[in-house]
């Protein structure tokens, strides 16, 4: 990914072709990462993944993929079966169930901060596995932070 490239801020529907072309030719693609679902590892418009074509891909890997709605989604993959695949947000409690052949594209890296990681690096597989060990007190987690937000807010103000 390099840093000196501008960001256009574009529709999915717009974006996905660009993206499904770049993927087709050149195998690779890079994507500015909307929304919270996969928060903490990602925020929302400030980081960037690096997809290449899912030639293969496992549980803990995290998936472009396109809902029967029509969405795009960009979560993990909780567990792989034959067929199809559980996925989940970071930031989320309910797991979703995907037919694997609706994976577009599987993240290779990522940008956060403007520092690049891959998803191969020690420290990254690291935080994989112990976030997805989290998982059965996952919401317990996101209560108490929540309540933690709410106390600091009241107490040293902040948002109402």
């Amino acid at each position: 990914m390099e840093a000196n490239k501008k960001t256009v801020l574009l529709p999915m529907e717009q974006l996905i072709g660009m993206v499904q072309l770049q993927l087709k030719e050149r195998g690779a693609a890079s994507l500015v990462v909307t929304g919270n679902s996969m928060w903490p590892l990602f925020r929302h418009m400030r980081d960037r993944v690096l997809l290449s074509l899912p030639a293969a891909y496992e549980k803990g890997d995290i998936v472009l993929y396109q809902r029967e709605s029509g969405q795009y989604v960009l979560h993990r993959i909780v567990k792989k079966e034959e067929e199809t695949s559980i996925c989940c947000g970071d930031n989320q409690c309910e797991k979703e169930i995907i037919k694997n052949n609706w994976i577009l594209a599987v993240v290779t890296d990522f940008e956060r901060k403007g520092k690049l990681y891959s998803v191969t690096s020690k420290r990254y597989r690291l935080y994989k596995w112990a976030w997805m060990g989290l998982f059965p007190v996952r919401r317990g987690i996101f209560l108490l932070l929540g309540g933690c937000s709410r106390l600091k807010n009241k107490f040293f103000g902040g948002k109402q």
